[in-house]
């Protein structure tokens, strides 16, 4: 199960990434989504069984979201 995590943590990164380029107004909250990211990497690398999910990533994943649509 640890390989969720890691994939959801890359989604992370990818959302951070994608704020940074919106422009520098969103840099702080890209930076923000990249911590985020490398948390549930590092929960993937180190867990073998299932760990609990942080309720709010699918909010954080929303937000991403509207992110793109923004952006197009």
């Amino acid at each position: 199960m640890g390989n969720r995590f890691q994939k959801i943590g890359k989604r992370f990164q990818k959302i951070g990434k994608r704020f940074q380029k919106i422009g520098k107004r969103f840099q702080k909250i890209g930076k923000r989504f990249q911590k985020i990211g490398n948390r549930f990497q590092k929960i993937g690398k180190h867990s073998k069984k299932s760990e609990s999910v942080p309720k709010n990533w699918k909010r954080f994943q929303k937000i991403g979201k509207q992110a793109a649509r923004t952006r197009s």
